[in-house]
């Protein structure tokens, strides 16, 4: 049996310098309260990897249903954040431009008007 990588060691192997890599796990629509929900489809012939469309920051189960499902992924489980992330020298100016997200570290609430930056420089 292959010898798995650390989940950290797997992310950095897959992020190259033109886009962000953050990890996510299938997540339990109970919990949804707790983290950042992703849109998002899966790449073809990239076992694991998908492309996100749309990031909410806690949704509510409706709004999850709505618009953050996830092909191929069970009903009501969504794929949420676990706090893994590596991020573009372009994303990481973004963020460092506005005090607030400095103050919400511990929660990590980062308001729409800095995510929709992020999105635009994601492209």
């Amino acid at each position: 049996m292959p010898k798995r990588r650390p989940a950290a060691a797997s992310r950095v192997q897959t992020w190259s310098s033109a886009c962000s890599v953050s990890a996510v796990q299938p997540t339990r629509e109970a919990l949804l309260q707790y983290y950042g929900t992703v849109g998002a489809k899966g790449l073809p012939h990239k076992r694991r990897l998908y492309q996100v469309e749309k990031v909410v920051e806690k949704p509510t189960p409706t709004l999850a249903e709505q618009e953050l499902i996830v092909p191929g992924m069970r009903a009501g489980y969504y794929l949420c954040f676990f706090g893994m992330h590596v991020l573009t020298a372009e994303i990481m100016e973004i963020l460092d431009e506005h005090d607030d997200v400095q103050k919400v570290n511990a929660n990590f609430d980062i308001p729409e008007e800095i995510m929709e930056k992020v999105a635009a420089a994601a492209g």
